[in-house]
């Protein structure tokens, strides 16, 4: 009998981003199979909007497509496309967003992983506020990095507590990962605390990246990012799509608003890495 032949090995960091976390759409995939069978179910797996994309959005699209614009797209997106997220950041921040600041990724989660791949590798920590959406842990390990989590406490609604968070950052410390409004948590962080939040991180030299993609669908509260504050912007960098918005999660766009050195940086890894986006 021949000896069974053996793979080569897998890359070390393929472990980061494995793990029972790595399952988060099994739900959605059980609930998806019985819904189809005819079930009566709620979805509480991936978050997906209750109604579809907006016919005018599906019309322009098709329209495009007939017009012959299938080809490549620059880099860090269509500056069309790239001036418009400016333009309506800007509005909702009250300050002044450029295209240059902006770079298109198919989703806010391709987004979130090339930013962290750019800021955290191994022998940097990653502080993640706990609960945290499934994904964040292997984006944050993927690179190498180490994930301290930060619980939040359910008795305080999941507010920011800056004083645990200030006892977790060591000199390791890169990246804190802010989700607001969060999931699975819902919880809304407020100004003050966003503030005091935005100013540890400038003291302590940390990038502050904030995951806003639930920004647009607050109905008592209000949404407060930390791009609104002036003289955060060197190391603050805000992750958005369209996907819960405008309900265009399977459209796949995305992208992040950050300092223009950082926007090269994702850049040089979307060309490795995609190539262009849609």
């Amino acid at each position: 009998m021949k000896n069974a032949r053996k793979s080569p090995p897998f890359s070390e960091l393929t472990k980061g981003y494995s793990g029972p976390r790595s399952n988060a759409w099994d739900v959605t995939d059980r609930a998806t199979h019985m819904d189809n069978d005819g079930a009566d179910i709620i979805h509480l797996g991936v978050g997906d909007p209750d109604f579809d994309t907006p016919a005018g959005i599906i019309n322009t699209a098709i329209l495009s497509l007939q017009n012959g614009r299938t080809h490549y797209a620059p880099i860090p997106g269509e500056l069309e496309l790239r001036n418009a997220v400016a333009e309506a950041c800007s509005d909702n921040f009250a300050i002044d967003v450029q295209a240059d600041q902006v770079c298109i990724f198919p989703g806010a989660q391709c987004a979130l992983f090339a930013t962290l791949l750019c800021l955290a590798g191994p022998g940097d920590e990653v502080i993640l506020l706990e609960p945290f959406y499934a994904t964040y842990e292997g984006v944050a390990q993927a690179g190498g990095a180490t994930v301290v989590a930060v619980p939040l406490s359910p008795d305080n609604d999941f507010s920011l507590d800056i004083d645990r968070i200030a006892d977790a950052i060591t000199d390791k410390t890169r990246v804190i990962l802010m989700n607001s409004p969060g999931n699975p948590s819902g919880a809304v962080f407020d100004r003050n605390s966003i503030m005091s939040l935005a100013e540890l991180c400038r003291e302590k030299s940390i990038w502050l990246v904030s995951d806003e993609v639930y920004s647009e669908l607050i109905f008592d509260a209000e949404h407060f990012s930390p791009l609104s504050i002036p003289q955060a912007q060197d190391n603050v960098v805000v992750i958005s799509s369209v996907s819960k918005t405008y309900a265009m999660t399977g459209w796949r766009l995305g992208w992040t608003i950050a300092a223009p050195e950082l926007v090269s940086h994702l850049s040089n890894l979307s060309q490795c890495l995609l190539f262009g986006v849609s």
